[in-house]
């Protein structure tokens, strides 16, 4: 077996190059640790953990902590997903020189159908390495983690104080964590946004988001009496209006286009969208469904709002409800009772 040779250091810089190569599996023990924490959203239940675990690892390395708790009355959405505290873990490091904030969501998509390995455990097969969250963004944190380390090591000068900024709810589109801190006003310097993978590439801006949670009731009967007049009311074909509005509308957000210039890995124009991210409902073959939930989410561009980008969401479901209502309901609706 040959030893690779590393060549004779030029630098600091170089040194630290040298020193991630030497401690790569360092940050792949420290990546496999975070996996092992549960915190996909929905319900982003693991928040507390995390912040446990990188209290630990960050501590030998000089950082002092501040935990921040995104009050309940903000996120507590009734029949909502989510569930549990929403902790965020800020970081810290100085040492008086300007202060560049490093961003990075802890919470995870939930476990996809098709998983071919454990998710909470860190497989490595080849150079691939297989985990919920490896890519984004667990992975970003540990190559952070294994960055700074190195410069350390190698006696490379930070020409910023660090401020780690562990944050919750990205995933989700609740509320989310970097927008508490920022509110409260504890983000300092400079922002570097490390939404995503540890993909070599700077990009100036994003888009928003946000999710809504819509809740078609029916009635519940046997599917045998389904048959019968004003007996099973199906929420999932009286959702079916609703579901066509949405889908009409889609090529309607799509056909706007954002100045925002691309990231590098993708070309231009940019353009919102409107997506239907998940539908629940229905029990059994026989039984007619009594509720069905639908997630909708939207991603909208700098130029848009979010208050109009909802009311239009909301304006093409009410048109969807009432033409789909028989005209005597219609007649008889009352504006306060928005379920009858």
């Amino acid at each position: 077996m040959t030893t690779p040779q590393i060549a004779p250091s030029t630098g600091p810089i170089d040194s630290a190059m040298a020193a991630i190569e030497r401690n790569v599996e360092a940050a792949v023990a420290d990546l496999g640790r975070m996996i092992a924490v549960d915190t996909s959203f929905p319900p982003g239940e693991g928040y507390d953990a995390f912040a446990d675990l990188m209290e630990e690892i960050l501590s030998p390395m000089g950082f002092g902590f501040t935990r921040v708790t995104v009050p309940e009355a903000l996120w507590r959405v009734e029949g909502g997903p989510a569930s549990g505290a929403r902790t965020n873990l800020v970081a810290e490091r100085e040492t008086g020189k300007p202060v560049c904030g490093l961003y990075y969501h802890v919470d995870t998509v939930p476990v996809a159908p098709g998983w071919q390995r454990d998710p909470l455990r860190l497989t490595i097969e080849g150079d691939a390495l297989y985990g919920l969250g490896a890519a984004d963004m667990k992975g970003t944190i540990a190559a952070t983690l294994l960055a700074l380390r190195s410069a350390a090591e190698a006696g490379v000068e930070l020409a910023y104080d660090p401020m780690l900024l562990l944050c919750t709810d990205e995933e989700g589109g609740l509320y989310p964590g970097i927008r508490y801190l920022a509110e409260q006003k504890m983000l300092k310097g400079h922002i570097l946004n490390f939404n995503g993978s540890a993909a070599p590439r700077v990009w100036a801006g994003c888009f928003g988001i946000f999710n809504l949670q819509l809740t078609i009731h029916g009635h519940a009967v046997h599917a045998g009496e389904g048959n019968r007049t004003g007996t099973g009311i199906n929420a999932i074909e009286g959702a079916l209006p609703v579901m066509n509005a949405l889908m009409a509308l889609k090529p309607v957000v799509a056909s706007r286009a954002s100045a925002l210039a691309p990231p590098p890995h993708a070309t231009g124009p940019l353009r919102p969208s409107l997506t239907i991210s998940a539908i629940e409902g229905g029990t059994a073959g026989g039984q007619v469904p009594a509720e069905l939930k639908i997630l909708v989410s939207r991603r909208y561009a700098p130029e848009e709002s979010y208050e109009e980008a909802r009311a239009e969401i909301e304006a093409a479901i009410g048109k969807a409800v009432s033409d789909a209502r028989p005209r005597s309901l219609r007649r008889s609706r009352r504006p306060s009772d928005p379920d009858r």
